[in-house]
């Protein structure tokens, strides 16, 4: 077979394997165009090379959401409080393209964060995360101008087609 691939070879002496267990691998590896991050960020609709503000006081769901976020192609900035945001994002509110906001916080829930970030620049896309269901949260956000609602803990696939409609949009859901 054409390419480069990196060779895996598992060595274990113990008593869990037996011969045919000991796996070796051949796995293709990636080039640089072969679909990155970026690229695959393109060929969905969502903007490579935006910022987002990932807001949520979760330092585990601030790292995971981070890296999913990283992949799909964005920079990212990251605040553990609503105050924490609002000081990120009144510092140049024109260098966020989007914020994804936990509804649930200590100190200053994710409903007040929007409408302070709403005060500061209406036009911003905002997404809304929660381990609530949709239809428990949709109610309190209706005509608040939410790009879109995604419900922790979310995947890769699920983040990116929600990024999607937010970015593309109008800034609004509703």
């Amino acid at each position: 077979m054409p390419g480069s691939f990196a060779y895996l070879e598992v060595i274990d002496n113990g008593l869990g394997m037996d011969t045919e267990t000991r796996t070796k691998i051949l796995l293709p590896v990636a080039s640089a165009s072969s679909g990155g991050p970026k690229e695959r960020a393109d060929e969905t609709g969502v903007r490579p090379g935006g910022r987002i503000l990932l807001v949520d006081d979760d330092e585990a769901v601030r790292g995971v959401g981070r890296r999913m976020l990283e992949r799909l192609g964005f920079a990212v900035v990251t605040a553990q409080s609503g105050p924490e945001a609002l000081e990120i994002f009144e510092a140049d509110p024109d260098r966020i393209d989007c914020v994804l906001l936990d509804l649930t916080m200590p100190r200053m829930d994710g409903a007040k964060c929007l409408s302070e970030l709403r005060r500061l620049r209406p036009d911003i896309r905002v997404v809304l995360t929660s381990g609530y269901n949709e239809q428990d949260v949709s109610q309190q956000f209706v005509g608040k101008g939410l790009a879109a609602f995604i419900q922790k803990p979310y995947r890769l696939s699920v983040l990116e087609e929600k990024l999607k409609i937010a970015m593309k949009g109008d800034g609004s859901a509703d």
